[in-house]
């Protein structure tokens, strides 16, 4: 088995597929896409409900080391950049086992990976990138709205609060928080930003539930 890099190779092409198939309900992008999850399914490493990525590259051979990877600085969101792309899918397509990485993912970096603390606040074992974050932050939302997961909801909201602050009121945000990239502005990062708040614009209308799903 070939090393296998796990996030910007693996986002571009699930995305890819999921866009072909819904746009012209290619059955051959959705095999593909239903292939590449079905691998992930397998490549990711589980403990009950909550799933991580050890690293963003699977070796040749497989895991020699499954431990997630909490104690890497900068590594503890390994994974984030495949979330959305699951998250997309598995709305898209009602697929189970995307639904089940997405949600493993993302109880993983809420509950244990330590990026993030009980009232939301972003951590200094959080991600190198803030575009990381935000994108965590995006798919989480989009799935809780899914799901009418409205303790999520709240979460992603308290997230989405702090991380505001790093930005500026005429939409610079910064593509890291310390050294010379703390001046340099990521515009992935500020679309992000503006998805989440538009999400959030439907949530806050939102009654029941019933109506989370209806709106989505």
């Amino acid at each position: 088995m070939p090393t296998i890099e796990l996030e910007w190779t693996q986002r571009g092409a699930l995305m890819a597929w999921t866009t072909r198939y819904l746009a012209f309900e290619d059955q051959q992008a959705l095999q593909a896409a239903q292939k590449m999850v079905q691998a992930l399914y397998r490549t990711v490493v589980w403990d009950g409900d909550v799933c991580w990525l050890p690293a963003s590259v699977l070796p040749a051979g497989g895991w020699l080391d499954k431990r997630p990877p909490i104690d890497r600085p900068g590594d503890t969101l390994t994974g984030a950049q495949i979330l959305f792309p699951l998250v997309r899918f598995a709305v898209a397509t009602g697929n189970e086992q995307a639904r089940r990485i997405a949600s493993g993912l993302i109880r993983f970096f809420r509950h244990r990976s330590g990026a993030f603390d009980r009232e939301g606040h972003i951590t200094d074992k959080s991600a190198r990138y803030l575009h990381s974050t935000a994108g965590l932050l995006k798919a989480a939302l989009r799935l809780a709205i899914y799901l009418a997961e409205i303790d999520t909801i709240a979460w992603v909201q308290a997230c989405y609060t702090e991380l505001r602050t790093y930005g500026t009121e005429f939409g610079f945000f910064p593509h890291r928080v310390a050294g010379v990239d703390r001046w340099q502005g990521d515009t992935t990062l500020l679309k992000d930003m503006i998805e989440i708040a538009r999400s959030e614009e439907h949530t806050s209308e939102l009654q029941s539930p019933c109506n989370l799903v209806c709106r989505l």
